[in-house]
Order: structure tokens, then sequence, then C-alpha cells
């Protein structure tokens, strides 16, 4: 997702949202990203796969600490933690 559409995107979790429950996100930690941009600031990434194959994909390196700070500003309760050394384990909540 272009991160021109981070509030629309969380605009439409809203209403699926439930009492109690949350929104999960997954990703790599910024450190061991190591990726082929494709067009400087275009996101766009190649992306191999084990079996030799590849793809060109949307990859938005995101700070924790400013994704966190963004989803505040949108209504939501955000906490990010590292898992492991690979990846990131966000949850969010809409703001009571």
């Amino acid at each position: 997702m272009p991160t021109s559409r981070v509030e629309e995107f969380w605009a439409l979790l809203r209403p699926m949202w439930f009492d109690g429950g949350r929104v999960l996100f997954v990703d790599e930690h910024t450190d061991e990203l190591e990726q082929t941009y494709h067009g400087a600031g275009s996101g766009m990434i190649e992306r191999a796969l084990l079996d030799g194959s590849s793809f060109h994909i949307v990859k938005n390196v995101v700070n924790p600490d400013l994704l966190t700070t963004r989803l505040e500003q949108l209504g939501w309760r955000c906490r990010i933690h590292r898992e492991g050394t690979d990846w990131e384990r966000g949850e969010a909540q809409p703001q009571q």
C-alpha cells in the first residue's frame, strides 16, 4: 500500500472493528531489509523467491515510532514490538 493511502486504509478498518478486537500486523524489521529498489522513492522492489522467480512489489519501510504516532493521530492506540532479529509485530485498537 502506498504511504499516501495509510489514512484511507485505517478508515476502512474502523467499521470492521468489534469491541475487544484488535488489528495485528507483522513486517520485516528495517535492519533486516536487503532489497533492490526500482526508482528513487517509488517503493517498488524486486523480491526473489527460493524457486528463482522474482516479482516487483510495493514495499514501504516504516519507522515504528513514526507509524505509532501517525496511527495515534488517526485515532488508534498502537504498539509495535520487535520479535527476534527479523520481525516487528504491531497491534492497534481504536481509541475510545
